[in-house]
């Protein structure tokens, strides 16, 4: 993970954030999140965890359930419990034996496509 559990928000289970987060750091949802996530650390979807919203982060990983597009400046990683409808997004892109996905892949550096790093 490219940040600290200090810089780390946590969204425990029951928990529900609807809306939308930005700034430093990283979150790791264990609930559920509906809108839109961008930060500039880690983006980690737990086993539990489930979101239906746009993610963007250094590295969005998916162990849970993601309805909406991932977007990951350094990578994008879909677990072996991970299920994906959407794009993925990345330089890097993963995914474990068993993950499930319905989207498309893009893997391109900022650079190749013309964007600036998350």
């Amino acid at each position: 993970m490219t940040d600290g559990p200090a810089s780390r928000s946590y969204l425990g289970p029951g928990c529900v954030l609807d809306g939308q987060i930005e700034g430093s750091g990283g979150i790791e949802c264990h609930g559920s999140i509906t809108g839109r996530v961008r930060l500039d650390g880690d983006v980690v979807i737990g086993e539990r965890g489930s979101a239906k919203a746009d993610l963007y982060g250094a590295r969005v990983v998916i162990d849970g359930v993601l309805v909406g597009n991932a977007t990951g400046s350094e990578r994008v990683e879909v677990g072996v419990s991970g299920q994906v409808t959407g794009d993925i997004r990345a330089p890097s892109v993963s995914f474990g034996e068993g993950a499930i996905f319905e989207g498309n892949v893009e893997m391109r550096t900022a650079r190749e496509s013309g964007e600036a790093k998350q």
